[in-house]
């Protein structure tokens, strides 16, 4: 039970009249979309874990179960394409397929960077292992190889089906190609963004038409000086020379050849070290720091994605460490002591940037290169398997950080915000209308894509729900429309006398009633068992309903609206209650139990109201100070969930500050959330076309 001290009382008032009648709720006609049997385990949005080289160990299983051990949630590993492909068309899949078993067994999501090309497609006379390193000739080449692995190893691929007795770990994402801003990692030849650019392209397409919600990243830009000036001479040049591009300018040349649009995250690798250096000294801003790069330098790679539209993604750290050094080493090395100081400042500082996406230490074991090869000695596990304090200070800090991710991504493509999230009544599908006049619903146990459902002329979907007493669907949209679907078919569609856009649909928990919530201030209701409309009821000074809510009894309906009121609507005269601070009510929620109604406003607080006495119980504040632009209680009234237009969102369970906070990870304005019928998770929808789902403890 949600326990809410009652600061006060405000009179509250009851407005117009409707008699809610309770025929048998409209049935369902059609089969209902069924789930698959597997289970299917989602990438947290925020992996983090160790970069590996599975197929290259005597010992994989016990390899693996070290990343395991150190409680992190993702592995990274290349997909050879020159090994996978060394004939056009034939695939052999028995390297990656071990990297993705061994990921899966050990409940890890592996990260694929897919590189190196074959010799068919560089056009490489010799099996020189520089040449693999060669771009293929055809960009489009690389794309199809791209859409191969998705197709492999995305829900429902075909790896999955092979293996049947595995449980399915999904991918963490693709990475497109390695350190691509090095001669080393570009077949000895000077890199190129253009023809990075264009790989990347041809890549970014077909992935997505396999799985839209492949996260996909750009490879990781290895420290390369300072930006315009790649040799850190201290003056002024072009940030790139035969050998190697500064990550930055690299970045900023992707951007001119058309990268926007055309990936999910960027990569980076911020090595800094040096020996005798303290973690801080590694850390401290200089404008030769691949780390400092990252955001504080004048040009940066934030600054660069802000300017061109992409502020909302992330940048993924896809290897970070120092080497250690042994008696005798005459390479540049950290002490144990300062690797494990470096690790656990970088994940300390990496949780507080609002933008930061995956994480991943280079690397989990060391190599047997040569003791002299500071290559060798990266490993947070020394080579006989014995822990080296950065792995312990990795696994704390893996252990102990602030929830922030979410369980699931859902990306709705080519999407203008998504307006409104809802759960089917049962668990099994998720739904989220966007402001391309779409509703989108996925299978929850896969995360597959069930089904599109179009608007048909709709300028954009602004409200989904569930019939909880049925399988329908209905959507708002800006048009004046109520479309209601069962399953993929259309059945009906309602249209509000005003002919205003629709902000909000509800409805009654029987499943008797729809109501509807208009941009003029007018809420509309329709007897589903006949589709008629039974009342329209007006509020004359009100600048637009905001969102509407049946009570759990079906005896009382709300709506806020753009005026600070909030109405609700029986038997008897009309009534309104005033919002004692607020211009505009943004989002009703009634308790389950039916003692409370809470209305978040557009001044960052979130009134929760006695139903029985029409009094306040509590007031709430949003504590950004942003405006609330949806509330949610769970099922069982324990947690109240308010989120926010800047993307954050607050669980309260007692008292006048949250429990817990997260933080939709695009960073963008927080539209609708919505609790599972079985107050397991947390959905929440926002501008940028995610859909993110957070498990929740009550």
């Amino acid at each position: 039970m949600l326990i809410i001290r009652r600061t006060g009382l405000v009179l509250m008032s009851i407005l117009a009249t409707m008699t809610l009648a309770l025929p048998a709720a409209l049935h369902s006609a059609q089969p209902r979309l069924e789930p698959v049997a597997e289970t299917v385990i989602a990438s947290p949005a925020k992996p983090v874990g160790y970069a590996a080289r599975v197929t290259s160990e005597p010992d994989p299983s016990r390899y693996v179960g070290l990343i395991e051990a150190g409680d992190a949630t993702s592995l990274r590993d290349d997909v050879s394409w020159a090994s996978v492909e060394p004939t056009q068309g034939r695939f052999a899949w028995s390297g990656p397929d071990e990297i993705v078993t061994e990921a899966a067994e050990h409940h890890l999501h592996a990260l694929l960077a897919i590189d190196t090309t074959p010799l068919w497609a560089s056009g490489g006379s010799t099996p020189d292992p520089s040449v693999y390193w060669l771009p293929p000739r055809n960009p489009a080449d690389y794309g199809v190889f791209a859409a191969a692995v998705a197709a492999r190893y995305a829900a429902g691929g075909t790896f999955w089906k092979e293996h049947p007795g595995l449980p399915v770990y999904l991918l963490a994402g693709v990475e497109l190609w390695n350190e691509e801003n090095l001669k080393l990692f570009w077949g000895d030849e000077t890199p190129s963004p253009e023809a990075y650019a264009a790989m990347v392209t041809a890549a970014y397409g077909r992935i997505k038409q396999v799985d839209p919600s492949m996260t996909v990243v750009l490879g990781g830009l290895a420290p390369g000086g300072a930006y315009d000036d790649v040799t850190c001479s201290g003056h002024t040049g072009t940030g790139h020379d035969a050998a190697a591009w500064n990550g930055v300018n690299y970045l900023q040349a992707l951007y001119a050849d058309g990268i926007h649009g055309h990936f999910d995250a960027i990569a980076w690798h911020p090595y800094n070290f040096w020996k005798g250096a303290t973690a801080a000294q590694m850390l401290t801003y200089n404008p030769c720091s691949a780390w400092s790069q990252m955001a504080s330098t004048p040009v940066s790679a934030r600054s660069l994605m802000v300017a061109h539209g992409d502020a909302a993604k992330s940048i993924w750290i896809t290897e970070a460490g120092a080497p250690t050094c042994v008696t005798g080493a005459t390479y540049t090395c950290v002490s144990q002591t300062e690797q494990a100081d470096l690790a656990t400042a970088e994940t300390s500082l990496w949780r507080t940037y609002s933008w930061a996406g995956g994480f991943y230490w280079y690397d989990i074991r060391d190599d047997n290169l040569g003791a002299q090869y500071a290559a060798s000695h990266f490993g947070a596990v020394a080579s006989d398997d014995s822990p080296k304090p950065a792995y312990r200070a990795l696994q704390q800090a893996w252990t102990t950080a602030p929830r922030q991710e979410s369980l699931l991504t859902l990306t709705v493509p080519e999407s203008q915000g998504v307006r409104s999230v809802a759960f089917s009544p049962d668990n099994t599908f998720v739904a989220a209308g966007d402001g391309n006049g779409r509703v989108y619903v996925w299978q929850l146990s896969t995360r597959g894509l069930a089904n599109v459902l179009t608007d048909p002329g709709s300028k954009g979907v602004r409200s989904v729900t569930f019939n909880q007493a049925s399988s329908l669907l209905a959507a708002g949209d800006a048009n004046g429309h109520v479309y209601i679907w069962q399953g993929n078919e259309l059945l009906a569609i309602l249209a509000v006398p005003s002919r205003q856009a629709v902000t909000s649909v509800a409805f009654s928990p029987d499943g008797t009633f729809l109501a509807a919530g208009d941009e003029k201030g007018n809420v509309y209701v329709w007897q589903m068992s006949t589709r008629d409309l039974i009342s329209s009821l007006t509020d004359p000074r009100s600048k637009g309903v905001s969102e509407v809510a049946f009570n759990p009894a079906d005896s009382l309906l709300a709506a806020g609206d753009a005026n600070g009121n909030t109405y609700l609507w029986s038997h008897g005269p009309a009534r309104s209650l005033a919002d004692p601070s607020s211009d505009g009510v943004r989002s009703v929620a009634f308790s389950s139990d039916n003692k409370y109604l809470v209305a978040g406003d557009s001044n960052g607080k979130a009134y929760v109201w006695l139903v029985s006495s029409h009094g306040i119980a509590q007031s709430l504040t949003d504590p950004a100070g942003e405006g609330i632009d949806s509330v949610a209680f769970n099922p069982s009234d324990t947690l109240l969930a308010t989120a926010d237009s800047h993307g954050h969102i607050y669980l309260w369970a007692s008292g006048s500050k949250p429990r817990e906070a997260l933080n939709d990870p695009s960073s963008s304005g927080v539209r609708s959330v919505a609790f599972s019928p079985d107050g397991q998770y947390l959905a929440a929808a926002d501008a940028n076309g995610h859909v993110y789902l957070w498990p929740v403890a009550t």
